[in-house]
């Protein structure tokens, strides 16, 4: 396979698109581990622990599942940026891979054409072997 001057390029944005890509890993287990901290934060909102007994122990238990809800809150503001970060990168993944793709064709065209140029030169020194073998006689 013939090189060309574009294999350097078109390596560097192979590189590009596999940063690209691990970063939109890294950023979908974010998303996956915010999901999950909200649903432990949903299960722990949903409890009710509330127990007959004194008033000041449901007083406590009111001001727990307060704070359990703020931590839902909290946790669907995470899971809500997890995603925007998440299709950010998907964005900057598609990108890099539209431009790797891109200069790939870019760089099998010119295989193509150095290919096809190699043809043309060795048809014509046969051509011109055969001319003067021709010739010869």
């Amino acid at each position: 396979m013939p090189q060309t001057r574009l294999d350097r390029i078109v390596r560097l944005r192979e590189r590009e698109e596999n940063d690209a890509l691990a970063h939109l890993a890294r950023a979908q287990a974010r998303l996956e581990a915010a999901r999950g901290r909200l649903q432990g934060a949903a299960d722990a909102a949903a409890a009710d622990g509330r127990r007959p007994g004194r008033a000041a122990l449901w007083d406590l238990d009111d001001a727990a599942h307060r704070r359990a809800l703020q931590g839902l809150r909290a946790a669907q503001g995470e899971v809500d940026a997890a995603a925007r970060k998440r299709d950010d990168a998907r964005g900057e993944y598609s990108a890099a891979r539209q431009d790797a793709e891109s200069l790939r064709r870019a760089a099998d065209r010119r295989r193509a054409e150095l290919a096809a140029e190699g043809a043309r030169r060795e048809r014509r020194a046969v051509d011109e072997l055969a001319t003067l073998r021709f010739n010869l006689r």
